[in-house]
């Protein structure tokens, strides 16, 4: 997963020369952004490309805007024509949400989170947190040295931490895992939403509370463990159950692959041995068990009135 996102950072930055000698140089310094998997260096073959630009100038000036928009739009069509499909859901560097100046980032992150309960404020946030800069670092690092949590109760943080708790692994099972019923993946189950990804948003708020700076799930998951937001045991077991469902995605998109098929994140449990399945049900608990753990104690910081 590291030598992907190693690959594409490598590959963007010689998009980004290209564009620049199509387009010309740019009019003002300017940052490229890589988020979400890429920026946490956890991608795997269906991952996308999540991206966003700073600069330093004038926000609302047309034709620097125009140029940024052109510079964006170029170097995503080169990643998707490399086979870096660009994110279907708009965390992309040439809309307006993720390509700003740098002091209208400023801005923006403030509001954010002073007031993370504004619409987008804290999915953008959060994408953000995942984020690293792989060209152009001086606004890029403006911005995200916005990012500093002003504390482990702050408005923005607590929310992180609901979020993180919005994806639950399947424990409902007795014999086997849990599996869709319906529709084009009956028979499977999808191990990012149901596995991964509550790993990935729990390190994302226990990092953040504990004033980390890594973006990787392993190393937020141990600087939270140090800082005392989360325990040694609920750290390990995280990280743990994170191998292991990260191994068993990346191994089943690279046999897809192999295969000639599209890759996706449905593994078929009856093609997993049965010590394989007793594992992953294990890993399901176990994270189930630190989301309980995690919803008691804000429970409690709220009944106690502890906010920032």
């Amino acid at each position: 997963m590291d030598v992907t996102a190693t690959v594409v950072d490598a590959l963007t930055r010689r998009l980004i020369d290209l564009a620049i000698e199509e387009l010309g140089g740019p009019p003002v310094p300017v940052s490229w952004f890589t988020l979400g998997s890429f920026g946490r260096r956890e991608a795997v073959l269906s991952s996308d490309g999540d991206t966003a630009l700073a600069w330093h100038g004038d926000d609302g000036d047309p034709e620097l805007r125009g140029w940024m928009a052109a510079f964006g739009a170029r170097v995503m069509q080169g990643l998707d024509g490399c086979g870096v499909p660009v994110d279907e859901n708009g965390v992309r560097a040439d809309r307006l949400l993720f390509a700003r100046s740098a002091d209208a980032w400023r801005t923006a992150l403030k509001s954010w989170i002073d007031d993370p309960a504004r619409e987008q404020a804290a999915i953008a946030a959060s994408v953000l947190f995942d984020g690293r800069v792989v060209a152009g670092p001086g606004a890029g690092q403006t911005v995200l040295a916005q990012l500093a949590p002003t504390g482990r109760r702050a408005p923005l943080v607590r929310l992180l931490a609901r979020m993180a708790l919005a994806h639950r692994p399947p424990t409902g099972f007795r014999r086997d895992v849990i599996v869709a019923h319906d529709g084009e993946h009956r028979g499977t189950f999808d191990v990012k939403r149901g596995g991964v990804l509550p790993i990935v948003d729990l390190a994302r708020w226990a990092g953040v509370a504990a004033a980390s700076t890594a973006t990787g799930t392993p190393a937020r998951l141990a600087d939270a463990a140090a800082a005392g937001v989360l325990s040694e045991q609920q750290a390990r077991t995280l990280d743990e159950a994170w191998e292991l469902l990260a191994g068993m995605r990346l191994e089943h998109q690279v046999e897809q692959q192999r295969a000639g098929v599209p890759v996706n994140d449905h593994l078929d449990p009856a093609r997993l041995n049965p010590l394989a399945r007793r594992y992953l049900r294990e890993a399901f608990r176990a994270v189930a068990a630190v989301q309980r753990q995690v919803d008691r104690e804000i429970a409690g910081e709220q009944a106690f009135g502890t906010g920032a």
